[in-house]
C-alpha cells in the first residue's frame, strides 16, 4: 500500500481542465494525507469550440486559479501561453517541451523532485496530449541519482475523451478516489466555460459515473484509473 502522506504529486496537464478530469480524486486524496501536490499546465489560449462560444485565454486562466484553490495544491503554473502554443504544441520542438517539465518552470522535475508524475495517454486523439505525453516520458527517462532526480512512480491517466482513441487504455493502477469524488466535481465545475450538458462525454455527470465504474473494478465506489510505467519500491 502506498503511503500518500509521504508523496509529492506532480500533474502535467496539457490544458486546463485535463488535471481534474484526470486526476483530483488523487489530487485531494494527497492533500489530504498532508502530502504536496503541484500541477503544470502546458498550454492556454482563445480557441472557437463546436457548438460553443470562443474559450477565453482570460477567462480559463482565472478558472484554473479557482480551481487549484479547490484543490489546495502547493503551487501551479501555466507554461506557454498563447496561440503560438494552444492546440499547436506538436509543431514546436519536443526538446522545448522537455524544457519545460524538466527544469524551466517553477513546478518542473528538478525543482519540485516529485514521488509522483501523472501525465497524459500517449495514444490520444489530441495533438496536444500526444506531444505532452511524449515530452513527459522522455523528461522521466531513468538516470542515476546523482545526474537527475529520478521520480520513482509514473502514472499516465485516463481523460473522459478517451472512449475514441485508435488503441486501448488498459489501466494497471487504480486509485480509491470514494471519499474525493464530490472534490473533483467541484472544482470541475470551477471551469464553467468548459462546462457540457449530460451526456455530453466530459459532462460532470459522465465525470462522476466514469470515476464509479472505475471505483466498481476494485469494489469501492469511486476510482481513477492509470497506467503505470514505473514503479519503484
Amino acid at each position: 500500500m502506498i503511503n500518500f502522506s509521504k508523496q509529492t504529486l506532480l500533474v502535467i496537464a496539457p490544458h486546463p481542465d485535463d488535471e481534474v478530469l484526470s486526476c483530483a480524486g488523487l489530487i485531494d486524496k494527497i492533500k489530504k494525507y498532508n502530502g504536496k501536490v503541484y500541477v503544470l499546465i502546458v498550454t492556454v489560449g482563445n480557441l472557437d469550440q463546436l457548438g460553443r462560444n470562443k474559450s477565453d485565454m482570460k477567462i480559463r486562466t482565472k478558472e484554473v486559479a479557482d480551481a487549484m484553490k479547490i484543490l489546495r495544491v502547493d503551487g501551479f503554473e501555466i507554461g506557454l501561453v498563447g496561440k503560438k502554443y494552444h492546440m499547436k504544441l506538436d509543431t514546436i520542438s519536443q526538446m522545448e517541451l522537455v524544457n519545460l517539465i524538466e527544469s524551466k518552470s517553477s513546478v518542473s522535475l528538478d525543482t519540485v523532485r516529485p514521488s509522483i508524475v501523472c501525465f497524459p495517454y500517449i495514444d490520444s486523439y489530441n495533438q496536444d496530449h500526444r506531444a505532452v505525453a511524449q515530452a513527459a516520458f522522455s523528461a522521466l527517462r531513468p538516470r542515476p541519482k546523482k545526474y537527475r532526480h529520478l521520480v520513482p512512480m509514473a502514472l499516465m491517466y485516463e481523460h473522459p475523451d478517451m472512449a475514441w482513441s485508435m488503441s486501448s487504455f488498459k489501466p494497471n493502477c487504480i486509485v480509491d478516489i470514494s471519499d474525493h469524488l464530490d472534490i473533483k466535481i467541484e472544482a470541475l465545475r470551477k471551469y464553467k466555460s468548459q462546462q457540457h450538458r449530460d451526456p455530453h462525454i466530459m459532462s460532470a455527470e459522465n465525470v462522476r459515473r466514469i470515476a464509479q465504474i472505475r471505483g466498481s473494478e476494485i469494489g469501492v465506489s469511486a476510482g481513477e484509473a492509470f497506467m503505470q510505467m514505473r514503479l519503484i519500491i
